[in-house]
């Protein structure tokens, strides 16, 4: 439904960002959008070595975008286990959010 070549941005934290050629299709998701990553304690800001040879349509490095923003220690991993243990995640996710991870019965066992 979105025009052709639309460019998506995909945000993850630093932890992520090392684990993501790890991801299924990770190639895949670079073709389609760029990566913005977000600073996490203890985590570096540093391209993985297996990004170091990716490159895009115009046989560029893939861009790969770095947020200027304080780190921030909320992990996605940690808030999808205590939904799926039932615990409030209080603030961490929106009204809207925990809504539809209601509805659709997300990360629960």
């Amino acid at each position: 439904s979105y025009a052709p070549g639309t460019r998506f941005r995909l945000l993850v934290g630093a932890d992520m960002l090392h684990d993501f050629p790890n991801w299924r299709e990770w190639r895949r998701i670079l073709g389609m959008a760029t990566l913005m990553v977000a600073a996490r304690p203890g985590y570096e800001l540093e391209r993985p070595d297996a990004l170091e040879d990716v490159l895009d349509e115009d046989g560029e490095p893939v861009e790969i975008l770095v947020l200027d923003a304080e780190p921030d220690d909320a992990a996605s991993s940690a808030i999808r286990v205590a939904v799926a243990k039932g615990e409030d995640v209080g603030e961490a996710l929106s009204h809207s959010v925990r809504g539809y991870i209601e509805t659709h019965g997300l990360y629960r066992a």
